[in-house]
């Protein structure tokens, strides 16, 4: 659960996987959970989303490239619903910082695969091939 990870972070070993949710809670809350995940060096944090809450004014989730410690207003970060063709998105280090801002009930809707990756690359491209 992201409320719950955000107090120690997370750790995913190599090529390794995790899903992260959120909780349901039908009270009022005015709250910030950031969730800091790392992967060991060589490896690259890629976070993919399942499901969430298109009611962004309620419940917005933003990933950060990078520790919770270096966010600045720079920092590169992909928001949900205004980035959701971006992802999955993947860090250019060994960590992102997931930012769940909630501002009313929780939905318990946001719903993600967090994983650890060997590639180089900047982004992972998947083909189809058609033959007719």
């Amino acid at each position: 659960m992201v409320n719950e990870a955000a107090s120690t972070g997370i750790h995913i070993v190599d090529e390794g996987f995790l899903f992260l949710t959120t909780r349901e809670n039908a009270e009022i809350e005015d709250n910030t959970y950031d969730v800091e995940i790392t992967v060991n060096s060589g490896f690259k944090v890629v976070v993919d989303v399942i499901d969430y809450n298109p009611d962004v004014t309620q419940e917005k989730v933003t990933v950060y490239d990078g520790r919770k410690a270096a966010i600045r207003p720079g920092t590169i970060n992909w928001a949900i619903e205004d980035d959701l063709v971006d992802y999955p998105v993947v860090s250019s280090g060994n960590a992102a910082t997931l930012r769940w801002r909630v501002t009313g009930p929780a939905s318990g809707r946001a719903t993600f695969v967090v994983r650890s990756s060997k590639s180089s690359m900047s982004k992972e491209l998947f083909f189809i091939i058609c033959y007719s």
